[in-house]
């Protein structure tokens, strides 16, 4: 099993700064899908859900 590793890693090693940046965009997509539903549903049960007299406001707030 190592010797395949060694032979993917002999095979990218011109390209591993790529793969590096390849693995981290994947990782950050992967983390955003996560957290859009987490967010999505924070807005929809908290500021939405009580009657906040300005969801907007709230809403701007988080944005940043």
């Amino acid at each position: 099993m190592p010797s395949r590793a060694l032979k993917f890693l002999y095979f990218y090693r011109p390209y591993l700064g790529l793969l590096a940046v390849d693995l981290v965009c994947a990782c950050i997509a992967s983390a955003i899908t996560l957290i859009l539903p987490l967010c999505v549903r924070h807005i929809t049960q908290n500021l939405l859900g009580e009657g906040v007299a300005d969801p907007v406001g709230d809403i701007a707030i988080m944005a940043g």
